[in-house]
């Protein structure tokens, strides 16, 4: 009987079908009882005995792909072809961009989920030419609002190419990997086995034949397993680490040879920085034997980067007046390579101290001679290495020239460059165009982390636009998914501001996320309490907990900045048990890191990044937090710390808060209560970390010029509280907070001392 029942539907698609070609009926009825009942009968009928005949009946029965004409139905049709294997998903691509064309109308803000899901499910590695062809013609869509779609699903639609071409290496390597126990291998043999592991990311799978042959692998097999060392298991992992470090200080350099020493050790540490960065692997006995007056110009580039990322900031103590001499003096350097001099330089000095004024000044002076020869990569270069630099009269005008450029366009064609530099340069100055920016630029898989960053800076100084809302609630979906994890941060922030919060997605990723990163996550949600996100914050504690040695794992040795930066997060919450599980679990290396605090005695390195990893020296910025997180408890706790009275002397002069530059509030205040003559005391601080912008005496009132770092406006952030309280119940004193973004700043202040 049920056989009966099924063919003789099939009977009636057939017919359905026939008229359908020859347009007898609509689509729209295709699409509602044939197309759909045909979806719906593969998964109601997989148990039936007789399942392959059905697939095979469906099969005869779909029309052509070409003959879809609505994108509703070539949604269903995909999801059957799909079911079926029937690999059509070229054809598919093919007719869907076809029916984007034809459309007069571009009205896709409904046909939108329906287009990202069917590009979202097909498989494709490559380009074919009619597709390029209707690519083409979508990109010559006068419409902005139709322009702004395409290029979404154009995006889309390279990712999905890119995943098919990882996938299909990933196969091609894995049918060559074979069973290796107890054989002999030839060296020809261990290269092409250990090739095929390593580039088909199969490490995990293949542990047994590394234990087997590849306990001590020679150098060269080494640089072939480092790109993926973080996979090995520890005890190979710490073989091969030994091997190449007694290999690198065992290395000799002939004077002829430096230069191919140089280029050689510039692509081993480009290709594996992350790893060279963690390591304790040094060069310095490299780099001993390396002559810098025979050096070209393009060379000391590359001595400059092999400082930078392989501890070997000795090496550059030792000879760096020399290496300014040689920038100072030479006359063959372009701007290429002057850029990137500076560049290198400046990540050397955010380790080590302040920039060397003569050279600083030298490189200001060349770039404001010369910044119209500058490209739009160049001139972004320059500005992230300004971030590093101290605000000497030079810094202070080429910032300017700079800013001017920009605005007038100069990075207008490259958007990643445009987003990068307006995010970051929020943090200094209020006066550019970040919304229009935001708006402005096409977002790509490339640059949406840095477009997540500008989201965030932009939501801390003002409210949202309603587009830009939209923008981000439209993209993000699209993007998150292959974030890299320095940007994960970025994207929390965002979704927050949006009040997207996508809590299930880092909770997804609780496992595969770094220690830092976790604990950056876990600070924001301390400063901005809401109870969507507390499964994460539960998740993440666990973590910590569950983790043995969590905070020391990944650099297998104790992270300073990270310790200092949990234990300031755990600070924050009301409910202290996470800080006193710290302290417990931690007690002996918080031990020695306050001893280490004293014995420094004020000569840190300078660092002024928050929570910065700091493994192989103490920062400033790890006393600053670590002192903080000691008072947050005694305020909240009421619980007196003894390494607060060990710190005490140490942390008197020391500013916690106190910026170089007085922001642009605090300029605007300054000068009305100048003008109004009313007696003010200037960052005012009766314990710190508890200081005040400007208290007014003879109001009993302060004044906190809120900066940058917080989400909403409608909230204050955690310490911002925390201050208030203790100003308050402690001292009597009333504070105002003035908020970034605050139009009326001169009416405000009169209120406030009236």
């Amino acid at each position: 009987m049920f056989q009966y029942k099924v063919k003789t539907f099939f009977c009636h698609i057939k017919q359905a079908v026939k008229s359908f070609e020859s347009e007898v009926i609509s689509t729209a009825y295709l699409r509602k009882k044939e197309l759909a009942t045909l979806n719906t009968m593969l998964f109601t009928l997989k148990d039936q005995d007789n399942y392959q005949e059905i697939r095979k009946m469906i099969k005869d029965v779909l029309p052509p792909v070409q003959s879809i004409s609505k994108i509703i139905d070539l949604k269903e049709y995909s999801r059957i072809a799909y079911k079926l294997d029937m690999k059509k998903d070229y054809q598919i691509l093919e007719q869907l961009l076809t029916l984007i064309l034809q459309d007069q109308f571009g009205n896709f803000v409904l046909k939108d989920k329906l287009i990202k899901h069917i590009i979202q499910n097909i498989k494709i590695s490559m380009l074919e030419p009619k597709v390029k062809q209707l690519l083409e013609q979508l990109k010559l869509k006068e419409s902005e609002v139709q322009k702004k779609y395409i290029n979404i699903y154009i995006d889309l639609i390279e990712q999905k190419v890119n995943q098919g071409k990882d996938i299909s290496e990933s196969q091609m390597n894995n049918q060559n990997v074979v069973d290796l126990s107890n054989q002999e291998l030839k060296p020809e043999k261990r290269i092409q086995i250990l090739n095929q592991i390593i580039l088909s990311k199969q490490v995990k799978q293949n542990q047994q034949i590394l234990f087997e042959h590849f306990q001590y692998p020679s150098i060269e097999e080494i640089m072939i397993i480092l790109p993926q060392i973080h996979l090995i298991p520890g005890k190979l992992r710490s073989n091969y680490t030994e091997i190449l470090n007694k290999y690198l200080n065992q290395l000799m350099v002939s004077p002829k040879e430096e230069g191919k020493v140089l280029t050689q050790l510039n692509q081993m540490i480009l290709k594996n920085s992350e790893f060279f960065k963690k390591s304790n692997i040094s060069f310095i006995h490299i780099l001993n034997q390396i002559q810098m007056q025979g050096l070209l110009e393009s060379q000391i580039n590359q001595l400059l980067y092999l400082i930078t990322y392989s501890n070997s900031l000795e090496y550059f103590k030792q000879n760096e007046q020399q290496f300014i001499d040689y920038i100072i003096k030479s006359k063959a350097i372009n701007m290429s390579q002057m850029v990137a001099y500076f560049f290198h330089l400046a990540q050397i000095y955010r380790q080590i101290g302040d920039f060397k004024q003569e050279l600083l000044k030298f490189q200001c002076t060349y770039f404001m001679n010369n910044l119209s020869k500058c490209d739009s990569n160049q001139l972004f270069l320059i500005v992230k290495s300004l971030r590093i630099c101290q605000n000497i009269e030079e810094v202070v005008v080429l910032n300017k020239q700079i800013e001017q450029k920009i605005q007038e366009g100069a990075l207008n064609s490259n958007h990643d460059a445009l987003i990068n530099f307006v995010a970051n340069k929020i943090k200094q100055s209020q006066v550019l165009f970040m919304p229009e920016t935001a708006n402005m630029v096409n977002v790509t898989q490339k640059n949406f982390g840095e477009w997540c960053h500008l989201i965030q800076q932009i939501g801390a100084l003002k409210t949202l636009e309603v587009d830009l809302l939209d923008k981000f609630r439209r993209l993000h979906i699209n993007f998150r998914e292959r974030l890299a994890q320095s940007q994960l941060y970025y994207y929390f922030g965002a979704q927050f501001i949006c009040q997207v919060h996508d809590e299930g997605f880092f909770l997804e990723r609780i496992n595969q996320t770094r220690p830092f990163l976790l604990v950056r996550i876990l600070y924001d949600i301390a400063q901005f309490p809401t109870n969507q996100y507390e499964k994460l914050k539960q998740r993440i504690i666990e973590k910590i907990k569950d983790t043995p040695d969590y905070l020391t794992q990944e650099f297998s040795k104790l992270d300073k900045g990270l310790l200092s930066f949990s234990i300031l997060t755990a600070s924050l919450f009301d409910d202290q048990s996470f800080y006193n599980y710290l302290f417990d679990k931690y007690k002996r290396e918080i031990e020695q890191f306050t001893d280490e605090l004293i014995s420094n005695n004020k000569k840190f390195q300078r660092n002024k990044i928050i929570g910065k990893s700091s493994v192989n020296f103490v920062t400033n910025q790890t006393l600053v937090q670590f002192y903080q997180a000691l008072r947050y408890h005694q305020f909240l706790g009421n619980e007196e710390s003894g390494y607060l009275i060990k710190l005490q002397d140490l942390i008197k002069e020391y500013s916690l808060t106190q910026q170089e530059m007085p922001s642009y509030i605090e300029s605007v205040v300054e000068s009305i209560l100048k003008e109004e003559k009313v007696e003010y005391i200037r960052d005012y601080c009766e314990v710190l970390p508890f200081r005040i912008d400007f208290y007014i005496p003879s109001k009993q009132v302060g004044i906190e010029c809120n900066g940058v770092s917080h989400y909403c406006l409608d909230q204050l952030r955690r310490v911002d509280v925390l201050k208030m309280r203790f100003f308050e119940e402690r001292l009597n004193i009333k504070i105002s907070v003035i908020r970034s973004g605050c139009v009326n700043i001169q009416e405000v202040v009169k209120s406030i001392i009236k």
